[in-house]
């Protein structure tokens, strides 16, 4: 499966979906993980840690909303409204 990984826009978010080890996991487990291009550098993550882990880097947030499945931190903002599909899966942490 092609998993996205964008970087986060909501105002105020250092999060990042999945970081570099999370990505290696799903690597060897035979997925395709496809980045935005310092998706998690607020947080620490680099994207030479993402391409280490096995992870393909993007500049254009339209190819990682292109996959399946997204996995983001926070609630899709308004701006990413238009980049959904009817096929689109969102992994995100539930509220609390």
């Amino acid at each position: 499966m092609r998993i996205g990984v964008p970087r986060e826009t909501k105002d105020g978010e250092r999060r990042v979906g999945i970081v570099p080890d999370g990505v290696r996991a799903l690597v060897d487990a035979g997925h395709h993980v496809v980045v935005e291009t310092e998706a998690g550098a607020a947080c620490g993550f680099a994207d030479d840690a993402y391409r280490a882990a096995g992870a393909a880097i993007v500049n254009d947030a339209t190819e990682i909303w292109r996959c399946p499945l997204i996995a983001k931190v926070k609630e899709i903002q308004r701006a990413e409204w238009p980049l959904l599909t009817a096929s689109t899966t969102i992994a995100a942490p539930a509220a609390r």
